[in-house]
Formats: structure tokens, C-alpha cells, sequence
């Protein structure tokens, strides 16, 4: 039996607001850490995917939820480790819309779903409160400002995003499939998707199954590794980029205080 267990484009700085002394700054927790189990006879045995909270100034938006087939309780659960309902939670990001990474978004009523408009399952939110993007776009994580996208197909400076979050469009695993950058604490973290599962599938560019064009998918990890400090995968801890700036002394993750590391071992 195979086991698997959780685990190119111009850089252009463009004109972000002036991040000074005092200014508000992105903090991120791993609300739940993905997994997922693959045998050769039976295919996948268990998975839910990373459940990520980014928060700045008291505004706070989840990258993804949870596996439908779970109790909801598991992802509650999640959440009140960090002190948080889903009352507490403004929007909710998803990487893409396959049914693994949008379940128990009934308990997120008063948040806004925020996907690409080119997700094909987008009919699961009829009735909702929505943002769909069109393309690839820097959104500032903030009340008035978060719901305005500011288009952008070009990569900004990812190192000074300061409170805004970098959407890049990276069709592959699905047709609107995002992959989402924020700076934190001066590194550079890459939230894949299931553009990358995890550590694993990162380093032998393996493509995950059930994915749109596949062939599309190791441009999409290499562009990905080679931007991010640290990679938070669709279906695992969080793990050490390749980019070139990486401090290899500094922690994996931050947490909501922006200074110690999280838990990354796997579970």
C-alpha cells in the first residue's frame, strides 16, 4: 500500500499604500492542517484539506473550509482554538470549488465567498453572497476595500504587500483554481490549493488526480515554490519554499501574533 499522510512572469513592484511605522500588517494561522491518505488498491482512504485564516485589523478571512462528509464539529472545533465562531469570520476564500474544500458553508452565513468566476461548480452558491474574480487581483484585507478587487495579472513585489493578499489565477487543477501570497512578518507565504497537496507531490511535480489539465499543473508548482518563503498545500503542513530569500532560521508559520511558529509537525 502507498501511503501519502499530510503532508517565468515578471516581477513588477505596483504603487500598494505605504506600510508605516504602526500600519496594520497580515497575520495567518493554520486553523487546521490538511491530510490525505492514498493506497494503490483502494485510492483515498481519508482527506480533508488546509484550513487558513489570514486576519489584519480585526478583519479576518478563512482559504478554504472542510470536507462535507465530516462532522462540522471538526472544523468548530478548529476554529475555537483560535477564539473564533463562524460569526467572527468576514469572508471566506476558497482555492477552487471542488465539494472536498467548500463543505459546512452554511455555518459561514454572514461571510462572503470570494472564488473565480471560471469555477464550474459555482452553481453550489446560488443564493449567496458572492465576489468572483475575473482574473488574477490584490485584494486589501479590509471592510471596505476587500470587496473592490484591484485587477492585476502581473506579479507585484510579494515582499511588500503589507495588508493586501495577492490572488494569482492558475488554471490547472480546476479552470478557476487561485493560488493566494501574503507577507508575513517579512516572508512570503503561498497558499496552493490543491496545486500542490503537499510536501510530497511539491517535490516530485506530481499533479494531483481529478484535476482539469494536469499538464498545466508543474508550471503552476514551479512559479508557486520559487515566489513563496513557506507553502501552505491543499492537503498538508506547511513546508519550506524554494525562494531564494528563504531564512532557513526562521519559523514555518506565523501565528496570529505575527512571532512564533506554528505546530507543523505531521499529524
Amino acid at each position: 500500500m502507498h501511503k501519502q499522510r499530510h503532508e517565468g512572469a515578471r516581477t513588477l513592484a505596483l504603487a500598494l499604500p505605504a506600510a508605516g511605522p504602526g500600519a496594520p500588517s497580515i497575520t495567518l494561522a493554520v486553523v487546521r492542517p490538511g491530510l490525505i491518505e492514498i493506497s494503490r488498491d483502494e485510492g483515498v482512504k481519508e482527506s480533508w484539506p488546509t484550513c487558513t485564516l489570514l486576519e489584519c485589523a480585526g478583519f479576518r478571512v478563512l482559504v478554504d473550509l472542510g470536507h462535507p462528509g465530516e462532522d462540522p464539529e471538526k472544523l468548530l472545533s478548529a476554529l475555537r482554538v483560535w477564539g473564533l465562531e463562524p460569526a467572527d469570520i468576514h469572508a471566506v476564500l476558497f482555492t477552487h470549488l471542488h465539494p472536498d474544500h467548500i463543505g459546512h458553508k452554511e455555518l459561514f452565513s454572514d461571510a462572503l465567498f470570494v472564488f473565480h468566476e471560471d469555477e464550474r461548480l459555482a452553481f453550489y452558491f446560488k443564493g449567496d453572497r458572492t465576489l468572483r474574480l475575473k482574473g488574477s487581483a490584490l485584494l486589501e484585507l479590509s471592510p471596505e476595500a476587500f470587496p473592490r478587487p484591484r485587477d492585476s495579472e502581473t506579479w507585484p513585489a510579494l515582499q511588500t504587500l503589507g495588508r493586501h493578499v495577492y490572488v494569482r489565477h492558475c488554471p490547472g487543477h480546476t479552470p478557476g483554481s487561485l493560488a493566494v501570497f501574503a507577507s508575513v512578518g517579512g516572508r512570503v507565504y503561498a497558499l496552493a490549493g490543491d496545486l500542490i497537496l503537499n510536501r510530497d507531490h511539491c517535490e516530485r511535480a506530481v499533479p494531483p488526480g481529478s484535476s482539469w489539465r494536469p499538464e498545466l499543473i508543474p508550471e503552476q508548482m514551479r512559479l508557486i515554490a520559487g515566489r513563496a518563503d513557506v507553502i501552505v498545500p491543499g492537503h498538508g503542513a506547511p513546508f519550506e519554499g524554494r525562494s531564494p530569500r528563504r531564512d532557513s532560521n526562521r519559523p514555518l508559520a506565523a501565528n496570529r501574533s505575527g512571532t512564533d511558529a506554528l505546530n507543523t509537525e505531521e499529524r
